[in-house]
């Protein structure tokens, strides 16, 4: 089930994006409407403005952030190395306690 919910949270993010990206909406001058009826897609749309990679320039009428989505995308590739990291670390102490035991 989390798997699911991964995928179709990075799909909602790639639309997302791509929507904003593909109107070139990355200043206040050039924001654009943005309207959803996924549930999925209004609940990534509000944690990104909470974070403020999407900035509301007029009512109604949002940009993205590139310093903010800049930082956001850093922060989220760390957070999947050291995930990644943690998994072989795990990984490489249960075999060596397996090994210990197997000696003993």
């Amino acid at each position: 089930m989390a798997t699911a919910a991964a995928a179709a949270l990075g799909r909602a993010r790639l639309a997302l994006f791509s929507h904003f990206f593909s109107q070139n909406a990355v200043t206040p001058e050039t924001a654009i409407g943005w309207t959803s009826s996924r549930f999925v897609d209004a609940r990534l749309f509000a944690r990104m403005k909470a974070l403020g990679v999407i900035v509301e320039a007029a009512p109604g009428r949002f940009y993205v952030s590139m310093p903010a989505y800049d930082t956001a995308l850093r922060s989220r590739r760390w957070g999947a190395l050291l995930a990644v990291l943690g998994a072989i670390l795990v990984g490489i102490l249960t075999a060596g306690t397996t090994m210990m035991m197997m000696h003993a």
